[in-house]
């Protein structure tokens, strides 16, 4: 079992967390799954497991970018060090079209006035951050793997249930789906949804250690609407001399051969696939927004919830804002159903909205908007988490 939190006491009277939550069954070990867990400690949720399909906690393989107001929930769970450690603050983000014309440029992070830098981040740094706070505040078996979700059921205004793979069956106050875009969850809410639509591209994505460009921490989107790059340092610690460890993303049309011509005179775009030691590889596909996330007392959070484009690295961030929405929401209102409500009120809009926005408009028009409607600009997220329900945080430093 896991550990009670010991921070109930320091809860103002009006926050504090309502007994009849329990316990909670998170579905996914990955960076949504992980955030919610330790969201849920810090609001004095009693018991939470993780049940994870996989034979340990996810690997990411890739890298990942941060945006200020994800840091900044980072931080409010006492992570920020620990994440930041392994991490590039990115400077700036400059778009680029298919020939390499500069279309849009502009600072990010703590150069654009945020308190909280951007980071790009090694998918696997992070998701180990996250495992080691887990075992460390919740208990060393509060993630149980190789367990696969096959039955779902919530019954209205009773407990939900899960079966696994072991045919045992868990039940819970509260059940959060956070297992990813091929969600075993959401598949068994919405089971008329059928598979994600191709949209005739892959994706390949991977690591490798290049020379730093443009400003050593810039990070580069191009594209031409047939073939797409985005590419950002991810640690700057750990390599050959003078190299960095680069993430990039390349999209392009099934039938591609090669990874086409890129005319920057500072990055060797085709060699970088030849600097990776493992390439992945996988088709891109496109989902609808859901009309809504939660059923009853069980919930749908991060990439089971909204998946996201591979080309916006955006994902990571509203799967840890999301996480600490809902953990706020079930520690603030007495009823779950209604708290789960609210949590989708709260996020289910926003996430709509970008979905609306990355679909519908130009690379430029993007860049110009999405701070604003994420809740990524200075304005929004230069003030404290509004996620926070205890009144003590550890403190941070800001590089």
């Amino acid at each position: 079992m896991c550990r009670a939190s010991r921070a109930v006491s320091r809860f103002p009277s009006c926050l504090r967390p309502h007994a009849h939550v329990v316990k909670v069954l998170i579905v996914g070990a990955g960076v949504a799954g992980m955030t919610a867990a330790l969201s849920l400690h810090a609001a004095g949720v009693r018991t939470v497991r993780i049940v994870e399909s996989a034979g340990a906690p996810c690997p990411v393989g890739g890298g990942l970018t941060l945006l200020p107001n994800a840091v900044r929930e980072l931080a409010a769970l006492g992570l920020f060090d620990a994440v930041a450690a392994a991490a590039v603050p990115v400077a700036e983000l400059v778009l680029h079209n298919g020939n390499g014309d500069v279309i849009w440029r502009e600072p990010r992070g703590q150069a654009a006035g945020h308190r909280w830098p951007q980071l790009g981040v090694h998918g696997d740094r992070l998701r180990t951050a996250l495992t080691s706070a887990v075992r460390s505040r919740l208990g060393a078996d509060a993630i149980t793997t190789d367990a696969r979700v096959t039955e779902c059921i919530d019954a209205t205004g009773a407990r939900p249930r899960i079966r696994l793979t072991t045919s045992s069956w868990l039940d819970a106050d509260v059940v959060i789906g956070a297992d990813g875009g091929q969600s075993a969850v959401r598949a068994r809410l919405y089971p008329a949804e059928g598979k994600p639509r191709s949209t005739g591209q892959i994706m390949l994505q991977g690591t490798a250690w290049r020379r730093p460009y443009l400003t050593g921490r810039s990070m580069v989107v191009a594209g031409d609407g047939r073939r797409g790059l985005v590419v950002y340092p991810i640690t700057e610690h750990g390599g050959p001399p003078g190299k960095v460890l680069l993430n990039w993303v390349i999209t392009q049309p099934a039938d591609a051969r090669g990874h086409g011509d890129w005319p920057f005179d500072w990055l060797d775009v085709p060699a970088m696939p030849r600097a990776t030691a493992n390439v992945v590889e996988y088709p891109v596909v496109h989902r609808y927004p859901l009309p809504r996330w939660s059923f009853g007392r069980l919930t749908l959070l991060g990439d089971a919830a909204h998946p996201m484009y591979p080309t916006d690295p955006n994902g990571a961030t509203q799967a840890i804002v999301d996480a600490r929405s809902l953990a706020y929401h079930l520690a603030t209102y007495s009823d779950i159903t209604e708290a789960l409500a609210r949590y989708d009120a709260d996020r289910r809009p926003t996430l709509a909205a970008i979905h609306e926005v990355v679909t519908q408009h130009q690379p430029a028009d993007i860049a110009a908007s999405y701070p604003r409607i994420s809740g990524a600009d200075p304005r929004s997220c230069n003030t404290p988490s509004p996620y926070t329900v205890h009144t003590a945080r550890p403190r941070q430093s800001v590089r």
